[in-house]
């Protein structure tokens, strides 16, 4: 499903910018732009031949972060997160050095708020019949730093963003307590938390568009996918009536996500235009 999803977005955005470029370049088509000859293009002419200049920024963004696989299941096992969709905030930035082609990084921090329905009703099903209770418990939160090669493809108006990076993911898993009754006796079931880290990698696609009035902001739209496996460490007590059970696992979790979010950037400077220079200087 979340591969899909993902799909269908990437598809989505190649679609609208391929559109919008159209667009925008059939309004500034004009017959009398055309050159006389190939040796007669004017450095405007042939910019609007080509891919724009990307520039360096930072951005701020918020949005929501979809969990994935077994991170997001609710199914009545170990490896079941029993996430939901969550909140995401990012900073990114971008320092491109030749053209459209640099460096870019990321510091993003995503919460996700358990199903406890769905957790509670699994608790209660491996007490004896007629137990009664509820659940209590705490929030996913994951902070995940990254770098790694970006590009930027600018024409006229609209930039679509690509990025590959790679980093570290810091995720805290929430604690649970569930405190029920069985024939007046407690019925109760702690877990504790635990902080994992594991590597990560973010594949992101983005598109942008420049704020009216304000030559050096955009606004964007971006998604993600955002992947890791951090190896947790619970310890966890069941306590019912006849018998005390107490249990260490030690297993990794997935606690990937699907990401989506707007917000604005800042753009500064301009990348190292060599090729055009270059070409400018021979014709």
């Amino acid at each position: 499903m979340y591969k899909l999803r993902l799909g269908c977005l990437l598809f989505s955005l190649f679609f609208t910018v391929s559109v919008a470029l159209g667009q925008e370049k059939a309004k500034k088509t004009k017959k009398e732009d055309l050159p006389l000859s190939f040796y007669e293009d004017t450095e405007a002419a042939l910019r609007d031949k080509m891919v724009g200049v990307a520039r360096n920024f930072v951005s701020f963004g918020l949005g929501v972060a979809l969990p994935e696989g077994n991170f997001g299941s609710s199914f009545d096992d170990q490896l079941s997160g029993y996430a939901r969709n969550g909140f995401l905030m990012s900073v990114d930035g971008a320092y491109v050095f030749r053209r459209n082609v640099g460096v870019g990084g990321t510091f993003s921090t995503s919460i996700y708020g358990i199903k406890k329905k769905d957790l509670e009703g699994n608790l209660i099903s491996q007490f004896p019949n007629g137990t009664t209770g509820s659940l209590s418990s705490g929030k996913w939160t994951s902070t995940v730093f990254a770098v790694g090669p970006y590009l930027a493809l600018p024409e006229n108006k609209v930039t679509l963003d690509l990025r590959v990076l790679l980093g570290m993911m810091f995720t805290r898993s929430p604690k649970a307590n569930f405190d029920g009754m069985y024939e007046d006796v407690p019925a109760t079931y702690t877990r504790t938390g635990d902080l994992g880290v594991s590597p990560t990698l973010i594949i992101g696609l983005g598109v942008s568009y420049p704020i009216p009035n304000l030559p050096d902001f955009r606004m964007f739209a971006k998604g993600e996918y955002m992947g890791g496996r951090p190896r947790f460490k619970f310890e966890q007590n069941t306590l019912a009536k006849g018998y005390e059970v107490n249990s260490n696992l030690n297993q990794r979790q997935s606690t990937g996500n699907f990401g989506l979010s707007i917000g604005v950037k800042y753009e500064f400077g301009y990348a190292k235009d060599t090729f055009i220079e270059q070409y400018l200087e021979k014709y």
